[in-house]
């Protein structure tokens, strides 16, 4: 079946809210006084372009996802996009696109509180504010349109959305849980979870897990998108180490109350290698990594590609 048919996707949008109230992640958090190169500590973010090989029930893709930093802002970016494989980085060949601003600052004084008043960090720990996201899928060759625009300071979600059947466009205003949550994009869980330090204490105790409210900025089109899928438009949700998986990758899990799981493998140096979304199908493996696993196995050494750095541009792409 085509993708443009029925596509099962892995890399759309979502927002995280962590609430830190999970007893991993505050003991986690109480080291935190390094420069984010070893134990704990926050962690900057690469500029970088990486290409995944991407799968789902109706074929195999390729994913492309740059990120970085906004020149001369303190703003970071990811954009990802899904292409057939025998046209290049065509639009003809774009099947889905996403990009997600956020911001870096620092946890602010009443999440520092809450976390001190049980037992966690003092120190300072870094976070990224999401601000905006976009996200384009086109199904049977109809554009399908997400928005989504988050105001953290008032708790509230500001969502705008365009089908074929309505291409006036709708807009929706959700209110997000009570309380001093820290919100991601799904799109950048790796970032947000490297930046806070979370990764590299994990690693070192082997454990560990952050509770959260998964927001699907994909909402509503996921409707269309999967089938059976019941989700809200945002629903409690897990980020827990998972371990060392048998290629030497660490894993987590990202696990929702209604049961989705999703699997994210990083390597010793937290670069995300593999996203697995075992029950749908979907799943992406960065592609240098594929290639050096394949020459390894072939006897070659398999050196691989490297990751080629994106320049910066204030010119994200951003839709009207």
């Amino acid at each position: 079946m085509e993708r443009k048919k029925k596509i099962l996707i892995l890399s759309s949008l979502y927002l995280l809210s962590f609430f830190v109230t999970s007893c991993g992640m505050l003991s986690l958090f109480k080291r935190d006084n390094s420069n984010g190169s070893g134990k704990g500590g926050s962690v900057d973010i690469k500029q970088e372009k990486i290409t995944y090989q991407y799968h789902d029930g109706s074929g195999d893709y390729r994913l492309i996802k740059e990120s970085g930093k906004v020149k001369s802002k303190n703003l970071y970016y990811v954009k990802s996009r899904i292409l057939s494989e025998e046209s290049g980085e065509s639009e003809e060949a774009l099947l889905e696109k996403s990009l997600t601003i956020a911001s870096k600052s620092k946890l602010n004084r009443r999440q520092k509180q809450k976390l001190a008043s049980k037992g966690g960090a003092q120190e300072s720990v870094s976070i990224l504010r999401p601000l905006v996201s976009q996200y384009t899928v086109w199904l049977e060759g109809k554009k399908y349109f997400s928005q989504f625009k988050v105001d953290a300071q008032k708790q509230i979600m500001e969502i705008f959305s365009i089908t074929p059947e309505n291409k006036k466009g709708q807009k929706q205003t959700l209110h997000l849980p009570k309380g001093n949550g820290i919100y991601c994009f799904f799109s950048q869980v790796p970032e947000c979870i490297k930046v806070t330090g979370f990764l590299n204490m994990a690693k070192e105790k082997r454990a560990g897990n952050m509770s959260f409210y998964l927001i699907w900025d994909g909402y509503p089109h996921y409707q269309h998108l999967y089938e059976n899928f019941n989700e809200d438009a945002y629903s409690m949700a897990s980020f827990n180490y998972d371990g060392i998986a048998d290629d030497g990758t660490i894993r987590y899990e990202l696990k929702t109350e209604r049961e989705q799981s999703i699997f994210f493998h990083f390597n010793k140096d937290n670069d995300l290698i593999k996203k697995l979304w075992v029950a749908r199908g979907v799943g992406q493996e960065r592609e240098d990594y594929s290639k050096s696993s394949k020459a390894e196995k072939d006897g070659d050494g398999g050196g691989g590609e490297q990751a080629t750095s994106n320049e910066e541009d204030d010119d994200l792409g951003f839709e009207g």
